[in-house]
């Protein structure tokens, strides 16, 4: 599917298409790719992204972003800093309970002074408390995006022929290609707004990078939010950009796999990932010396924090929205199976916390254990765990760091891990009987270093620096 999707966009030039004098394919590519599959395979809408919110709750998570717009105001006036941090919107508490995230948390306690975090709202809103430090807040362009959306629907910005002919073209010709019948109705709005979005973002961001003058930006998940603006305006401003890795690149994550004929405006310069296996299996846009394995330091600090050995009891599920379904419903049959020797523990997706009772209703009704947001991390679960059980979630790699028996439930998305089963760290199961022979035995796991680089933190500070020791000489914010 992906080899088709890129074919057909390398073959219309599709990074090359343009409205409102913004190349728009790479903002809508990622959300189109997927709608396809949604189409043609039969995916569920991955949870926790589209929000539905009463006019009451609505309002009121607006009348809560008020005290973050001043944050804006705060950022010209504060002193410049090497290093600028768009980290991931989504974080965890920490022992001090504190929220962080688990990529870049590590960056503060190393530069503390010389850096700024970004973080951009999630549903309307910022988890906190999170530590002191330069952290500010992005909401003024979600504010200014959500009036002007209001205002701009009716007027030419969305109605403009020239522009619905050209989203039409396209939807039509990606209905043939696929064999679907996607909305052309729809995605010309859809396709609008991310425009509309990315030029207010840029606006404010190019007012910030100037202010800040930072050498160095670092972000995750360069394929959402205002990241397309920051990278856009960077290389218009000579600054380097970094991504780190969070999650799943290999050959069937679209938003890393594009062909390099084309000319990229909104891609990160760099991606720093977790080791060699996702630089090798993954067609990421970039030469390969600006793809670089340095490990995932929060992986490392967690595995010597839980290091103390528990009891080994528990079934762990891992869901994902995607194929919650599917899954929880799996868990039900293993628990009937094996409920009476282990305990069956579902461990939610963030995206789930707040609609699994509706969604997987089944699971009320059992003895599984469901594990939404306790205040513990995934981790510390793996260490009572005898298997971990899930379809293609980043973290059943993460179980092998763990040395944990991962068991891939054959359903939609499992052939995502494919490489991992070939390689023998990872076993596909069909049924719940097929569990038994791997609850008494212990796995070796040849490759894990293969997917993560030992010395992560030490690997990301090194590189850091290099880069801005090489930025030193560099005059132009000077």
């Amino acid at each position: 599917m992906i080899t088709q999707f890129r074919e057909f966009e390398d073959k219309n030039q599709l990074f090359t298409l343009e409205i409102n004098g913004v190349r728009f394919w790479h903002l809508v590519r990622f959300d189109i790719y997927n709608s396809i599959l949604n189409n043609k395979k039969g995916y569920s809408e991955a949870q926790g992204t589209r929000i539905r919110y009463s006019k009451k709750k609505y309002v009121e998570s607006k009348f809560k972003q008020v005290k973050y717009l001043f944050s804006y105001k705060k950022i010209l006036s504060s002193p410049r800093k090497d290093i600028l941090v768009l980290d991931h919107p989504r974080k965890v508490l920490d022992e001090s309970n504190y929220y962080i995230d688990l990529y870049t948390n590590f960056l503060l306690s190393e530069y503390t002074e010389n850096i700024m975090f970004l973080d951009e709202p999630l549903k309307n809103e910022h988890m906190s408390p999170q530590k002191d430090g330069n952290i500010f807040y992005t909401d003024i362009i979600n504010l200014e995006y959500n009036l002007k959306k209001i205002i701009y629907r009716k007027g030419t910005f969305y109605n403009n022929k020239k522009n619905i002919n050209i989203v039409e073209d396209l939807i039509n010709s990606i209905n043939l290609e696929f064999g679907i019948k996607l909305s052309s109705h729809f995605w010309n709005i859809k396709i609008i707004d991310k425009i509309l979005f990315f030029k207010i973002a840029c606006k404010y961001i190019e007012k910030i990078l100037k202010h800040i003058k930072p050498k160095v930006i670092i972000e995750v998940v360069s394929y959402t939010g205002i990241r397309f603006a920051v990278n856009y305006i960077a290389k218009k401003l000579n600054i380097e950009t970094i991504e780190l890795q969070h999650g799943l690149i290999g050959p069937n994550h679209v938003a890393y796999n594009i062909s390099k004929i084309n000319e990229l405006y909104y891609f990160p310069n760099r991606i720093f990932t977790f080791g060699d296996y996702w630089n090798e299996h993954s067609d990421i846009p970039l030469s390969s010396n600006m793809v670089e394995a340095v490990g995932f330091p929060y992986l490392e600090i967690r595995k010597d924090h839980e290091s103390v050995q528990k009891d080994k009891n528990s079934i762990l599920f891992i869901s994902q929205g995607t194929i919650g379904k599917e899954l929880s419903k799996f868990a039900i049959e293993v628990e009937k199976i094996y409920g009476e020797d282990y305990s069956i523990e579902y461990k939610l997706h963030p995206g789930e916390y707040d609609n699994w009772e509706k969604n997987y209703p089944w699971l009320l009704e059992s003895n599984i254990r469901v594990i939404g947001d306790d205040g513990y991390d995934i981790y510390f679960y793996y260490n009572t765990a005898v298997c971990v059980i899930g379809v293609y979630s980043t973290a059943l790699i993460e179980a092998l760091y763990y040395d944990l028996n991962v068991l891939i439930y054959n359903t939609i998305g499992s052939e995502y891990l494919n490489d991992f089963i070939e390689f023998g760290d990872m076993n596909i199961i069909q049924n719940g009987s097929d569990i038994s022979k791997y609850l008494n035995i212990v796995q070796e796991h040849k490759n894990y270093n293969y997917y993560w680089r030992e010395h992560p933190r030490e690997n990301v500070i090194f590189k850091i620096n290099q880069i801005l020791e090489e930025k030193e000489g560099d005059n132009e914010f000077k």
